[in-house]
């Protein structure tokens, strides 16, 4: 894929931050578009780099059981990620689908991705979706992923999870599965694991492609 195709999922994370050879645009999303049709857009006022007042675009929802909001500005949001279907801040850390664009400013490629907790899920039109994890990885060590009592699936954390393990774990988590991940944290080689029941995956998948595609 244009300036990532050569890139794991971990290196494309580390590219996606890095804000020196990347924008986070103004209104990447336009205000035609609509995640869904029963969406509702909140237009404000709030001021703007260099002075001035630009006009700010939230629209939220639910969607298939799962609320939503994002801001057109730059794609980002979050989407209720546990069984109480909960926006709110307080539960925003690690309980939440966190969710963040990107166009990159030399090429125009556009990438947007997802977190709940460690576990990631990375989009673009050219590699389509991966998986991998978040958090200060032992270098050279593995990261593994369980859900429910099925197969432990594991990969080489510089690489992340393979295209093809990606497909198999984003088809393999339904809405209260029990998904456990493992990465050996830096620099005491010491297991970091969570466990919790999941929520929401199918439509951050969904708003993952649509923004992409919609994302100007």
């Amino acid at each position: 894929m244009k300036g990532f195709k050569a890139l794991s999922a971990c290196a494309a994370v580390a590219a996606f931050s890095f804000i020196t050879s990347s924008t986070y645009a103004s209104d990447l999303i336009s205000e035609e578009h609509s995640f869904s049709d029963s969406s509702k857009k909140i237009r404000s006022e709030e001021d703007a780099l260099g002075g001035g007042k630009r006009l700010s675009i939230k629209e939220e929802g639910e969607k298939d059981g799962a609320k939503y909001l994002f801001y057109h500005s730059d794609g980002s949001g979050r989407i209720a990620g546990d069984a109480e279907n909960d926006l709110s801040y307080l539960r925003f850390d690690g309980m939440n689908w966190s969710i963040s664009c990107n166009k990159d400013a030399m090429n125009d490629h556009v990438t947007c991705r997802a977190n709940r907790g460690d576990l990631l899920v990375f989009y673009s039109k050219s590699d389509g979706f991966l998986v991998d994890l978040m958090g200060d990885k032992y270098p050279g060590s593995n990261i593994s992923i369980r859900i429910d009592n099925g197969q432990v699936v594991t990969a080489g954390e510089a690489s992340g999870f393979s295209k093809s393990q990606s497909k198999n774990i984003l088809a393999s988590i339904k809405d209260g599965d029990k998904v456990a991940t493992r990465y050996i944290g830096w620099p005491y080689k010491n297991n970091k694991d969570q466990v919790s029941e999941v929520y929401g995956l199918n439509v951050v998948k969904q708003y993952l492609v649509w923004a992409v595609s919609k994302i100007k």
